[in-house]
């Protein structure tokens, strides 16, 4: 099957590509090695970070809202 001139001009840009891919592939490995315990341990992805920030307004929620109780006593 014969590849249309997009499909070679694209596999052409991948093939520039590919060294600055496997370098930054690198950097990313050495940098997960280093501070893997921080890594592994920090939320990945859309839906995380939305629950990480929500449970983040409930603990501050709370936090100030016994803080004035405390207060006013």
């Amino acid at each position: 099957m014969k590849k249309g001139i997009f499909a070679k001009a694209w596999e052409q840009a991948m093939e520039r590509q590919k060294p600055y891919k496997e370098e930054k592939l690198k950097q990313i490995k050495l940098v997960q090695s280093e501070f893997k315990g921080e890594v592994n341990k920090r939320a990945t992805g859309v839906l995380s970070g939305i629950g990480l920030y929500y449970l983040q307004r409930i603990k501050n929620f709370f936090k100030s809202f016994f803080k004035n109780k405390v207060n006013k006593k």
